[in-house]
């Protein structure tokens, strides 16, 4: 029997049944009278057209190749019908393989989308979202001494041999607050980031509804997918009731093992003094400023300016442009 249903090989399966692959089969439905096909709109179709699946509750599958069946199977109870999950194999070694190869394929499907966690009224809501654009390191404007210096600490934290943190003796975890006003570049810096380490990146936007539930629902997700680097959308917006378990969650001894945590703010003054002073929360913060002069003249001219103006207007236009941001659409 699967522990809770919430194993990567059962999510693989739901994309695998929905797009149809041929590597699973459909065996039989368990019981009839019930449900047992559900529709659903066809992603990858140009005219965005509806197309019908097995549902996973109610029927079994196989994967022929692996030696492995899974099914979903519906358990009737007085107050309602729920289900319970199993995992059918040849031997333990056929089973083994398919696990291993089911944590693979996901920590590679993880590389190209983004894990988004939102607080909902009704829970944790879920979603995987594709990577629609890279965001190149070069195309982040920002004083190189803060960029080198954000880059590197993510270098060094993916980097296969960890050295710098055996070297050191050092826990593998890191933690760094980007902050200042909105609009000035840290969600670019942040795409950048993801976009450039082979690792998952998870993204969590705080709610009024983030709860001690919640925080541990990410931070077990996280976990599972580490090494990884996880966001968390405006850190301010923590409610008072979830700071203490948010706090003693990133004091936990491995609760952070492998996971490179990074907070957004556009309100530094709000956020709560205890997560930045103490070891093993977040190490750095660095404030992401409005770009200067300089800057400003790097961002025009990267984005072509000079196809439509001559030196003297560039220069004219990067002055006008004071207070301005550098947004990378």
């Amino acid at each position: 029997m699967s522990d809770d249903g919430k194993e990567e090989y059962w999510e693989l399966l739901e994309q695998d049944v929905k797009t149809g692959s041929s590597d699973v089969q459909f065996v039989t439905k368990i019981f009839d009278h019930m449900e047992s096909r559900a529709f659903g709109i066809d992603a990858e179709s140009e005219a965005a057209a509806y197309r019908t699946f097995p549902t996973l509750r109610n029927n079994v599958f196989a994967y022929p190749s692996w030696g492995i069946a899974l099914a979903r199977v519906p358990i009737f109870r007085m107050n309602g019908v729920g289900e319970e999950d199993f995992v059918f194999a040849v031997d333990d070694a056929s089973l083994l393989r398919f696990l291993e190869h089911a944590r693979k394929r996901r920590r590679d499907l993880d590389r190209r989308q983004v894990t988004v966690f939102t607080d909902g009224p009704h829970g944790m809501e879920k979603e995987l979202a594709p990577i629609t654009r890279m965001v190149d390191r070069s195309e982040v404007i920002m004083k190189d001494e803060v960029k080198t210096d954000i880059y590197r600490s993510i270098d060094q934290f993916f980097a296969e041999d960890r050295a710098f943190f055996k070297e050191y003796q050092l826990p593998y975890k890191r933690g760094i607050l980007l902050y200042g006003k909105p609009g000035n570049g840290k969600t670019t810096l942040v795409k950048s980031i993801a976009g450039s380490v082979k690792a998952p990146v998870a993204y969590w936007q705080i709610t009024e509804n983030t709860g001690s539930e919640s925080i541990q629902e990410v931070f077990q997700a996280a976990a599972n997918m580490a090494p990884m680097i996880l966001v968390i959308e405006d850190i301010d917006a923590m409610p008072q009731r979830a700071r203490s378990y948010f706090l003693n969650i990133l004091d936990g001894a491995t609760s952070k093992e492998g996971i490179f945590l990074i907070g957004t703010t556009n309100y530094p003054e709000q956020i709560d003094p205890a997560l930045m002073n103490r070891a093993g929360r977040f190490d750095r913060a660095y404030e992401i400023k409005l770009p200067d002069l300089e800057l400003r003249q790097i961002y025009l001219e990267q984005k072509g300016i000079g196809k439509l103006l001559n030196e003297e207007m560039i220069r004219i236009t990067v002055k006008q442009t004071e207070g301005f941001f550098c947004p990378v659409k």
